[in-house]
Formats: C-alpha cells, structure tokens, sequence
C-alpha cells in the first residue's frame, strides 16, 4: 500500500522545487501547514476507526491532499 506513495511523493517534490525557484515561499509554507494538519487529522482519524489499514490509507491520501493544495493555485491561472 505504501507503495503506492512513491508517485505523489516525487511529484510533490518537484512541485515544492517549483515553487522555491520561484521565490514563493509564503505561499509554500501556507500550503505545507495546512496540508500537514489535515494530514495529521486524517491519520488519527483513519488508524483509530482502521487500525494499520487506516493507517497506510490516510498516508497515501496525504500525498493526495498535499497535490491538490500545491497544483491547485496553478490551475487556477490555467485560461482555455
């Protein structure tokens, strides 16, 4: 299950590379700190009703969430 975090945590890295080439850090930390605290929430929530199962699933959807949040801003600007 685990393994399946490989993926969202590259890219996750070089999103977070993105955005400290160009300087945004403000934005970057704000992310971080929320994607972090709803990520702690998800895992205790998670474990607690799942055990180890809710565990490996709440880690992975933390990658998932913390994509979101930092993919998020530049699809705004994204103009069809």
């Amino acid at each position: 299950m685990f393994l399946i975090s490989v993926i969202p945590s590259s890219v996750n890295l070089v999103i977070i590379s993105y955005y400290q080439a160009v300087k945004e850090f403000k934005s970057l930390s704000k992310i971080q700190v929320t994607t972090k605290i709803l990520g702690i929430l998800l895992l205790v929530i998670l474990s607690y009703f799942f055990g180890i199962s809710g565990y490996s699933i709440g880690y992975v959807l933390t990658f998932l969430l913390t994509f979101i949040f930092l993919i998020l801003p530049y699809l705004k600007k994204i103009t069809y």
